[in-house]
């Protein structure tokens, strides 16, 4: 993996979290991701359900809104469990699969946060499957319409296993595998890496979650 964030336990995603020691090393992710590129779309996934994917992203989106000078949106896809909607206050309504399918005009799929200068966008409201909504055209032309809007667009995906829309990763700039500290053994971090760049995805690396004191020693911080 060519970069490696440890985090330590997740807050939720608040204001009063920019200025805390939690929120320290999401500033710092937020900063070594950054190129010279105006924008960067990055998706955040997992190998196995509750690694705290939605926790990560949501705390990396509110970093990044206190670091960016344009605004930042963060995109639910995750059908099956969607809590970044709570975690804002916000309720559910029109989203990515509306915006996706053209049933929706996309300024109505997103939505303003408490946070200043950040934005969401939900899973949707339409019991529609991504591969009904678009293909690769349409997941390309959505993507590069949100960067000229947003200097960060950061995707809440599904874990490996259940992302059947690999056309969507393949058009991001990037993949972060967000693992759960010492719970899943290395092979099967290796194996989603390995799915995922058979799918023409640029894996970034790994989002350690939940350490406590120590990685396993398999994990090399080279960024």
């Amino acid at each position: 993996m060519s970069q490696v964030s440890n985090t330590g336990t997740m807050p939720i995603a608040v204001p009063a979290h920019l200025s805390s020691p939690e929120s320290a090393p999401y500033a710092t992710l937020i900063r070594r991701l950054t190129t010279t590129a105006t924008s960067q779309a990055i998706g955040l996934t997992s190998c196995a359900h509750a690694e705290g994917v939605s926790t990560v992203a949501a705390n990396l989106a509110v970093a990044a809104a206190g670091e960016s000078a344009r605004p930042v949106l963060l995109i639910d896809t995750d059908f099956a469990q969607s809590p970044t909607q709570s975690m804002f206050g916000l309720a559910p309504g029109p989203g990515f699969v509306d915006a996706l399918s053209g049933e929706t005009k996309l300024p109505e799929c997103i939505r303003w946060t408490s946070i200043p200068n950040l934005h969401l966008m939900g899973p949707g409201a339409q019991a529609v499957t991504l591969g009904a909504a678009g293909g690769p055209a349409t997941f390309h032309s959505l993507i590069e319409i949100l960067k000229l809007e947003y200097s960060w667009v950061l995707f809440d995906l599904p874990i490996v296993s259940e992302c059947h829309f690999p056309t969507l990763i393949s058009n991001l700039d990037g993949l972060l595998l967000v693992v759960e500290a010492e719970r899943l053994r290395r092979q099967v971090v290796m194996r989603a890496k390995e799915q995922l760049e058979n799918n023409d995805a640029k894996v970034l690396g790994v989002v350690f979650n939940k350490r406590q004191h120590h990685v396993p020693n398999w994990i090399y911080n080279r960024v």
